[in-house]
Order: C-alpha cells, then sequence, then structure tokens
C-alpha cells in the first residue's frame, strides 16, 4: 500500500508518547523523524520504519506484515529500520508503544561525531 510521507507524519505527532517529543526533516521524498537530535523512524511511501533493538526488531517481525524497511519499492532493504505494518497504523494505542520503543532505544547509541566542514578557500 502507498502511503503520502506527510500523512503518515500527522499520524505520528497523533500517536506521539508522552514526555516525546518528535522532529521532522525532509529527506529525499522521505521525512526522518528524530527524538532530541536522533533519528527513530523514517516515514516514506512504503510506510513508516521504526530503528529497534534486536529484541525490539524479533518482537515487531512476529506482527503479519513487518519486513526490512525500504525507502522505494524498488531499494534494497535497510538494516537499521523494521517497516511496521499497515495495520499498526490504525491503532494510535499500538504505534504510540512501538514508538516510545524506537525512541527510548535511540537515546541509548552513542552521539555521532560532528564532521568536519571543508572550506573552499
Amino acid at each position: 500500500m502507498a502511503h503520502e510521507p506527510k500523512s503518515l507524519q500527522f499520524l505520528v505527532e497523533a500517536a506521539a508518547p508522552a514526555g516525546k517529543i518528535f522532529t521532522f526533516k525532509s529527506m529525499f521524498g522521505a521525512i526522518l523523524v528524530l527524538t532530541e537530535g536522533k533519528a527513530c523512524a523514517a516515514l516514506a511511501k512504503t510506510g513508516i520504519g521504526l530503528k529497534l533493538d534486536e529484541i525490539s526488531k524479533e518482537e515487531l517481525l512476529e506482527f503479519d506484515g513487518a519486513e526490512p524497511f525500504r525507502y522505494a519499492p524498488n531499494c534494497p532493504a535497510g538494516k537499521d529500520y523494521l517497516k511496521i505494518p499497515d495495520s499498526m497504523l490504525e491503532s494510535s494505542a499500538l504505534l504510540s508503544q512501538w514508538l516510545a520503543r524506537s525512541a527510548d532505544y535511540v537515546q541509548t547509541l552513542p552521539a555521532k561525531p560532528k564532521r568536519r566542514r571543508i572550506s573552499s578557500k
């Protein structure tokens, strides 16, 4: 099922877990969901992909329709994100639980070092 990333953003905003603040960054036709500056989800025409720890990935894969996330149907699957089943988009409470798990997980990851800008002198 094709999705509109902006519509998925509204769903994520509505299901945002208590105490979690999400910001959104448009990137190459998709939208990245950040919490405290760390990416926890991606919104694309293929659906919502969540960054999760290994145990949560295993649990999510038990849901029918969960699979490795692709930004587009013809793109290779990424290793960091799992696509949530479309059926989960119908339950704000369930979506909220999984968004919280993703947001909590990314806060345990080390910060990525800032990239040095090369000056053009």
